[in-house]
């Protein structure tokens, strides 16, 4: 399964989505996370948006029902909980070493983590 970005052709849907027996739970119009490929195939055949996250941005761990992720910023789209993890993917001195979801939403409030030293 890859991961992808499924976006409800209702606007501002929340609730959940079964299709061949994989289901989707969906706030604000998106769900964000793994989807088998043959129901990508019938999203997008009964009109939904499905893209493809970035390699980067892939969720790489689950820990305690924590979802880890590894990208060049925070989330800007998709269904997060408190306390989900992004790494940056691209640290570099005096920087972040990633962010925080601090309240659950789509795409949710996001703070960064303390800077690495210089």
């Amino acid at each position: 399964m890859n991961t992808y970005v499924v976006t409800h052709p209702t606007a501002s849907y929340t609730g959940t989505v079964t299709i061949k027996g994989f289901t989707m739970p969906f706030a604000n119009r998106t769900y964000t996370g793994p989807v088998p490929d043959s129901v990508v195939t019938e999203l997008v055949r009964i009109g939904y948006t499905v893209t493809a996250q970035a390699a980067a941005d892939v969720t790489t761990a689950s820990l305690v029902g924590l979802t880890i992720t590894a990208g060049t910023a925070a989330p800007t789209a998709g269904t997060w909980k408190q306390g989900d993890i992004r790494f940056n993917s691209a640290p570099s001195a005096a920087g972040t070493p990633g962010w925080v979801c601090v309240v659950a939403g789509s795409p949710g409030t996001w703070k960064a983590m303390g800077n690495l030293a210089a």
